[in-house]
């Protein structure tokens, strides 16, 4: 009988990830992307914010802060938000939900 196949968005794998190669922003905005899929948006926030350093996962972590800060009721920290990546992205940040990593 096959054990299943390890789901590749598991917090717990994640973290094991993550305690291996601690600097890797890619797998904090994997783990912020999981717990928000899981409703932990208290958890998500602090990992998608280290996750924002990366110049190439920046703005992919802005919009799912935004919808973290709502979900929490930080709605000034949302708009804050949704004001910086509409400066960064020349008004077209916040069009549509953001992308779950894969």
């Amino acid at each position: 009988m096959d054990s299943p196949a390890p789901n590749i968005d598991d917090p717990r794998q994640i973290l094991r990830d993550i305690s291996r190669n601690p600097v890797d922003l890619g797998l904090r905005l994997r783990l912020g992307a999981a717990l928000s899929v899981r409703g932990d948006y208290g958890g998500a926030i602090p990992e998608l914010e280290k996750a924002m350093f990366s110049p190439y996962l920046r703005w992919q972590s802005m919009r799912l802060l935004i919808e973290a800060y709502e979900a929490t009721g930080q709605h000034g920290l949302a708009e804050r938000m949704r004001e910086r990546l509409s400066k960064e992205t020349g008004g077209s940040g916040d069009s549509g939900p953001a992308p779950v990593p894969v």
